[in-house]
């Protein structure tokens, strides 16, 4: 299913018809109970793979699924979509050198990173082609876990950057060092989470075939080249 551009950023607003299924693990009794049985860890990672409905016929074929996904997903050309957002929480230090007085050199103190993710799916119970929905579903939640590595990935190099983040100016004070460390780091941080979206970007898009794909024909045979004439043999005439 082809779903083209992954916001791993702003959420989209989401149409009325695209809806959440409000399955039982997904409403507030629903929750509460799993909670009970499997812990708050297990329903975080149940929440972060959300479901929008498949409006298709439970009967439809796969060219009638892929035309509605095309035309309806609230992602298209993608079918489904994983955001990754970041935070971070940063404190500085700053040194004024006795050479130079004025000069300035700021250093995070300490730093986090936090990372929110969400997977959105499609969900669709067919009764024809379920063995082929199954497995298209799976292949496309692969994709989609390949989206969330990059956001892990991101992750780690966020949080490196972050605590070896050192800015040297000219400032009157502590407190105007560290604000323009601060304005200088929010600015970098910026070209960062760019960064972690061209990554993201680079694995899209992605188009997901329902069912085994049609064989192309195979290409003609090439013609057998004409024997050449053994030595002392005349060439057989050619005729008109």
């Amino acid at each position: 299913m082809a779903v083209a551009g992954h916001q791993h950023g702003a959420e989209q607003e989401r149409p009325d018809q695209y809806a959440r299924d409000t399955t039982p693990s997904q409403t507030p009794q629903g929750v509460l109970a799993l909670q009970r049985a499997a812990g708050n860890g297990a329903v975080a990672r149940l929440m972060a793979v959300q479901r929008y409905a498949v409006g298709a016929k439970k009967d439809a074929d796969s060219a009638t699924v892929l035309a509605w996904l095309a035309a309806n997903s609230p992602y298209a050309p993608e079918a489904a979509h994983t955001k990754a957002a970041f935070s971070m929480k940063r404190a500085f230090d700053a040194t004024e050198s006795k050479e130079s007085p004025g000069t300035w050199t700021v250093t995070v103190k300490s730093s986090s990173v936090a990372m929110t993710k969400s997977v959105d799916m499609p969900t669709w119970a067919p009764t024809k082609i379920k063995a082929e929905w199954d497995a298209a579903h799976s292949a496309l939640r692969a994709h989609e876990a390949l989206h969330e590595g990059v956001a892990d990935k991101w992750k780690t190099t966020l949080e490196g950057r972050l605590s070896t983040f050192t800015h040297t100016t000219a400032a009157s004070s502590w407190d105007d060092a560290t604000a323009k460390a601060g304005v200088e780091l929010n600015a970098l941080w910026a070209t960062w989470i760019q960064e972690h979206q061209d990554d993201q970007d680079k694995l899209d898009p992605y188009a997901v075939t329902i069912g085994a794909p049609p064989t192309p024909p195979a290409p003609p045979a090439p013609a057998a080249p004409e024997a050449a004439p053994e030595s002392g043999e005349n060439p057989p005439p050619i005729e008109e």
